[in-house]
This record gives C-alpha cells, structure tokens and sequence, in this order.
C-alpha cells in the first residue's frame, strides 16, 4: 500500500483521492496508524524543507554583510562593528536551526492535566461504554500515559484508535482540543492536534 500526502487536504491511498487527512483517518480507521506514519513522515520532511530555506536565507544575509564589510573602506569603526554584531546573531540563529534545544518533558504535568480534564472524562467514559473494545483501548491508554516515561508513538497510536472509537455526537470540539494542545505545549510533550481531535507528532 502506497500513501502519498500531498498536503493536509489531499491524500493518495494506492492513487486514489481519500480527501482530507483527518476525514481519510475518521472514515478508514484500518489504515488510521499507516496514515498517522505517512502524517509524520510528510511533517518531517516539511520541516526540514524549511529549515533548509531559512539556513540559505540566514547564509546569504552573513555574506551580504561580509561583502559590506570588506568594502567598508570609508565607514567607522562603529558601523563596522555594528556589522559584525549582526553576523554573530546571524550566526547563533543559524546554529539554533542546526542543533535545536531539547526541553525535558514533563510527563507528571501532562498526565494530572490530561487525566483530569473534563472533556477527555467525558469522551473515556461514552468510549469506555461503547464496547469491549472501546474499554480495551480507553484502560490500554491510560495505562501508556500512567508509565513514567511514556513512548510517544504507543501515546499517538492508543489516543488515535480510542478517538475514532467516539460514539456519533459526542466529538470533542475545538475549545476542548485547544486545551489539551495547550496541556501538551506546558509539558514539552511533542505532539499537536488536528482540529478533530486526532493527535500527530510535532
């Protein structure tokens, strides 16, 4: 099976058009983790794509300046160092993209914010009643988030499957999916949400 992103709101399954990601995701849950894996693919390679623009942009700005120097036979000194401060914050910027920070994350937070949050309450408990697998796939994720230092592909995956097991109605809405992204962005966890709810790796 091929799967081709073209961008958020067309995806190839085998060529043929399956519309929007997450509408892809809700109406084929089977290939839910095939996508979720071509989703973080397609997010990879379009964060790299910009960090390679902005690296280039970043270059050709310390050469102009390297240019303006070497001709600066008539400017003054402070010119001339205004100039060579600019490189140097050219310089640790272009580094940054190169060799980002990581943040620790902080599961303890993620975990009582996420757990004790109404709107994921009240989804766990109609998915839990839905059906044996519902509650299957609800304990099995909230067994993932209560480890100590949960993986974040088995998080994704376990959020995913019980998502699209929310009974007709019951769809979590955009201020409660704000607000799990803001728990996530608080705890350094890197994921982000899709506006259905689904979540991704960031």
């Amino acid at each position: 099976m091929t799967i081709n992103i073209i961008d958020l709101s067309n995806i190839l399954v085998n060529g043929e058009n399956f519309g929007a990601v997450a509408d892809a995701i809700a109406n084929n849950p089977g290939l839910a983790s095939d996508i979720q894996t071509a989703l973080q693919e397609w997010w990879t390679k379009q964060q790299q794509s910009f960090n390679d623009e902005k690296e280039q942009m970043i270059a050709g700005q310390q050469q102009a300046i390297i240019e303006a120097i070497a001709n600066a036979n008539t400017q003054s000194a402070a010119q001339i160092a205004e100039y060579q401060a600019q490189i140097a914050a050219l310089t640790q910027e272009l580094e940054s993209l190169k060799n980002p920070p990581t943040l620790a994350i902080d599961w303890a937070n993620f975990r009582l914010g996420m757990l004790n949050n109404e709107a994921y309450q009240r989804l766990a408990i109609a998915i839990i009643g839905s059906s044996n697998q519902g509650n299957w796939t609800i304990t099995t994720l909230q067994n993932v988030v209560a480890m100590d230092s949960p993986r974040v592909d088995l998080l994704i995956r376990f959020w995913n499957a019980a998502l699209l097991l929310t009974p007709i109605g019951l769809e979590p809405n955009s201020t409660e999916v704000d607000l799990w992204a803001e728990i996530a962005r608080q705890a350094n966890v890197p994921i982000s949400f899709e506006s259905s709810g689904i979540m991704i790796r960031s």
